[in-house]
């Protein structure tokens, strides 16, 4: 979490992230405890950059608008009554598919590691550009993971039988409430983070 949310920060500097895993998975750390030693490199201007594609969300309620950045992955979950919610998803305002689940995951190719991993999602190699939409424990036998190109725009909106408080996170960071009626809208964002290799 520290590096995503370094990485989001550095990106309005048009500067890279060096990330060093303190942690216990770090899939974004570039060293681990017992690399320091390479760090000699880093200050000798001897790296590599790696961009790294992220979404643009806009959460919308009537002719309000919020916009966020997400390296990671995207989340509509239910709130804290265990409850299932449903949620409808338009692809180009083409409709995909409505889901009854504890949520959806739309992440990109550095996300599939997290979150959408967990929830039996594919891993996407982190320089392609594409999004996936992964269903949370869907309450359906056939419901899998959809991948979406890079080009295209996805919009979530709570299902009319929705009665279960939904929230959108983003990286983990932000909890923002959707109420009947609002859209969230998910792209690729222009803006890219930059980690250093």
């Amino acid at each position: 979490g520290t590096i995503l949310h370094a990485a989001k920060h550095a990106v309005a500097y048009d500067r890279p992230v060096f990330g060093i895993n303190a942690g216990r998975l770090g899939f974004l750390a570039g060293l681990e405890p017992d690399e320091l030693n390479s760090l000699q490199r880093l200050v000798q201007g001897d790296y590599r950059t790696k961009t790294r594609m992220m979404l643009e969300v806009v959460h919308q309620r009537g002719a309000e608008c919020s916009s966020y950045l997400a390296l990671n992955d995207v989340v509509l979950s239910k709130g804290a009554i265990s409850r299932m919610v449903d949620l409808d998803i338009f692809c180009m305002d083409r409709f995909v598919s409505s889901y009854r689940a504890d949520g959806v995951i739309l992440s990109t190719p550095t996300g599939s590691t997290a979150y959408s991993l967990s929830a039996g999602g594919p891993i996407i190699d982190p320089d392609m550009n594409c999004i996936t939409l992964t269903p949370i424990s869907p309450h359906s036998l056939f419901d899998r993971t959809i991948v979406f190109s890079e080009h295209n725009r996805l919009t979530i909106c709570p299902g009319h039988e929705s009665e279960t408080e939904i929230y959108l996170t983003v990286d983990g960071e932000q909890a923002v409430r959707v109420r009947q009626g609002d859209r969230v809208i998910v792209k690729k964002s222009q803006t890219t983070a930059r980690l250093i290799d």
